[in-house]
């Protein structure tokens, strides 16, 4: 294993092993610790495992403020991939990292074969600047730390691990108020401006794991196996190669309060991969 950190470089850990890489993306305010379980369980079969911490993030704090947004994260790990010569990976995205996730598979095709997308969500539709606008009202109407807590509290379900959740909450809110006000901002205007664009040119297999979903008045529920889930079905409609697995009884962090359904997830996602490319090759052969 080699933790680096280059200056132009975000900071990013590369544990050895076969190709595809999995390259794991947090979300809002978090960072790469939050794959714990992942690193373990697909480092045990000897896959090539890539965390990072994305700009304005972690150990990647000190970044410029022109990384803050969902394209240019994107940019600092394709440059990231192309510095370790990744030749093939699959990108797995939590959260605001689905947004990520999907931004690496689109600006680098000829690397990424996979995309597997852990709770993300359309956090807004409409005029992207009415958005912004309306979150950032509630920034000043109620304060940073008030903010992020309101935005925090709704992911965990009650019999959540008390520890975890105090942990992930204080990191939020330990975060820059203008970091962190700046990066969700972007996080919106994509929603608002570039999800349709953006997932239509998802050309490669994606898993969907949900486990929470912005339900009446854009408040995070648990999910039920059968929930209508909007953005699901705008997949569908923009013919993304894609399969879902609605978890029940799961917080938001499914990685760590369901690992084993993630993992399984992103399994299931190598052995679509592999499918296809037997299929290919068979093809390619007659």
């Amino acid at each position: 294993m080699t933790s680096i950190k280059q200056q132009q470089l975000i900071h990013h850990t590369d544990y050895p092993g076969a190709e595809p890489a999995i390259v794991f993306v947090h979300g809002f305010t978090c960072d790469e610790a939050d794959w714990a379980y992942q690193v373990k369980h697909f480092g045990v079969v000897g896959q090539r495992i890539i965390t990072l911490d994305l700009p304005g993030h972690g150990k990647s704090m000190s970044c410029n403020t022109s990384t803050l947004t969902m394209k240019a994260m994107g940019s600092e790990v394709v440059t990231m991939l192309h510095h370790l010569r990744v030749k093939s990976t699959i990108v797995v995205g939590h959260s605001m990292g689905t947004i990520i996730a999907t931004e690496i598979a689109t600006q680098a095709p000829d690397m990424v074969i996979g995309v597997a997308l852990i709770d993300g969500s359309r956090i807004a539709k409409g005029d992207p600047e009415e958005a912004v606008a309306k979150s950032n009202a509630r920034f000043e109407q109620v304060g940073f730390t008030r903010c992020v807590t309101d935005i925090f509290e709704p992911m965990f379900l009650p019999g959540s691990d008390e520890k975890e959740k105090e942990h992930i909450i204080d990191r939020a809110c330990a975060q820059p108020e203008y970091t962190s006000i700046k990066i969700l901002s972007s996080a919106i205007r994509w929603c608002a401006a570039d999800f349709e664009y953006k997932y239509s040119q998802l050309k490669v297999p994606v898993q969907v794991v949900q486990s929470t979903h912005r339900g009446e008045g854009n408040k995070r529920v648990p999910v039920t196996s059968d929930m209508h889930i909007e953005w699901h079905n705008e997949l569908k409609t923009f013919g993304v190669d894609v399969e879902f697995d609605l978890v029940a009884d799961c917080g938001h962090f499914a990685m760590l309060d369901k690992p084993e359904v993630v993992n399984t997830n992103i399994e299931r996602l190598l052995e679509r991969i592999e499918a296809a490319t037997a299929q290919y090759s068979s093809a390619s052969a007659q």
